[in-house]
């Protein structure tokens, strides 16, 4: 039946039913909202699967492109938030009681998450310690302390505080990279490129900013530039999942579906079963090829996930009206 649904319905997009995903059936009017963060301090990005618990009794959603989730319809109780980590991170939850008093306003409960590595594995020495040793101790000290309100989710203050350590040394190649980040976060896309491209004027080939400035150029419908920019970042560090899915972004943006296919199954084969972006992707571009049968298997891995949840039997009931057409 599920199969005779999303060829049924191809005005419906997969993106539209699957984030209606966000909404539980907790017993409430409540939202669960955090940021998962990167043992660096950044947000992780799109795709990771959350976990709310509450009883035996499970909702389940994924990071936007910033690493933010929300999960609506929650009530009283005791809950617990789990994080798939894969392999590389260790096992991440946490515990947290909602306690509202009947009739109070609907209220958001943030719990954010911070990954570190698993035992035995180190991050890689960074190639931009020695522009930081090169700043000011001024410029230094207000660079760690945005790097601070970027870990605690104050994406304005990190970005005043980035500010701050510029003026103080213009040539602050990592501070810029990291301004970008932070106005990319507030979704200030044209700032976020403008202080990437004066990071990468300063230190060519610098990764960081390479591969974010892509992201962001796919992020503003610049498909050509932004094609160009992850491949060059590919070409410096190919081992990144989210850069091959906004690669294939941008190239089904130019409807290059073949190779947008190639690098959206990539993203899949670096990323695992759980680069749940990728296959929705995936299911888009088989929807825009009219390939039926593609399509059901990519969207399956996120379909196996719904089952108990409210929204399966919507799907039957979007299917059932679908009949009288």
């Amino acid at each position: 039946m599920l199969t005779l649904l999303l060829i049924s319905l191809p005005a419906i997009t997969l993106a539209q039913i699957f984030d209606d995903l966000a909404t539980s059936n907790l017993g409430g009017r409540d939202s669960v909202s955090g940021t998962i963060y990167l043992p660096n301090h950044r947000p992780a990005g799109r795709g990771i699967s959350v976990k709310l618990n509450k009883g035996g009794n499970d909702a389940t959603t994924w990071t936007n492109q910033d690493g933010r989730f929300v999960i609506n319809g929650v009530g009283n109780g005791s809950y617990t938030l789990t994080v798939e980590t894969g392999d590389e991170y260790e096992p991440a939850s946490q515990r947290f009681e909602v306690s509202q008093v009947r009739g109070s306003a609907p209220q958001t409960h943030f719990v954010d998450i911070q990954l570190r590595l698993k035992r035995g594995l180190t991050a890689k020495p960074s190639v931009v310690d020695a522009d930081f040793a090169k700043a000011p101790k001024k410029a230094q000290q207000n660079y760690l302390k945005a790097r601070e309100a970027e870990a605690e989710g104050d994406h304005q203050t990190a970005v005043d505080k980035f500010l701050q350590a510029i003026d103080d040394y213009p040539d602050f190649a990592l501070a810029h990279a990291e301004l970008g980040f932070a106005y990319m976060n507030l979704n200030q896309l044209e700032k976020s490129e403008e202080h990437l491209n004066i990071a990468l004027k300063l230190k060519p080939g610098f990764y960081d900013p390479l591969a974010s400035r892509g992201i962001v150029l796919e992020r503003l419908k610049k498909h050509l530039e932004a094609e160009s920019m992850l491949r060059e970042a590919l070409k410096i560090k190919d081992d990144s999942a989210v850069v091959h899915l906004y690669l294939g972004r941008a190239l089904a943006g130019q409807n290059k579906l073949d190779e947008a296919e190639s690098e959206f199954r990539t993203a899949l084969s670096m990323g695992g079963t759980k680069m749940i972006e990728a296959h929705r992707a995936l299911a888009n571009l088989y929807l825009q090829r009219r390939d039926d049968q593609r399509l059901f298997r990519s969207s399956k891995p996120i379909l196996l996930q719904i089952r108990g949840h409210p929204m399966h039997q919507n799907f039957v009931k979007r299917f059932n009206r679908s009949r009288t057409f």
